[in-house]
């Protein structure tokens, strides 16, 4: 019995601190990666705060009610950095980018 409760102790999985570094993803696509959630969540909560339904959404975004549903249910991974941007910009967002060397 003691050999299994030491077992348990052991982690099975050593991170590096990020989990998209721990599933093999290459820096440059993490960081996009990290890029685009940060977005996704200003989205997320700017629609919180103005208290938008599914239908004024589809007015403001311009987009159908099938993209604003994969929207809200969090399916932001077939949208690209430039309309989450746009996204922002129509639901009267703002987006502060500060770049290091």
């Amino acid at each position: 019995m003691t050999q299994n409760k030491n077992k348990q102790n052991i982690p099975s999985h050593i991170t590096h601190g990020n989990v998209l570094d721990d599933l093999g993803f290459s820096p440059e696509v993490s960081f996009a990666l990290k890029i685009k959630a940060e977005l996704f969540n200003k989205i997320l909560s700017t629609i919180d705060e103005g208290k938008y339904s599914p239908e004024e959404l589809e007015k403001v975004l311009k987009e159908p009610r099938t993209r604003i549903i994969e929207l809200l249910n969090g399916k932001a991974s077939k949208i690209q950095i430039e309309k989450l941007l746009e996204y922002i910009y129509l639901l009267g967002g703002e987006v502060s980018l500060s770049l290091k060397e």
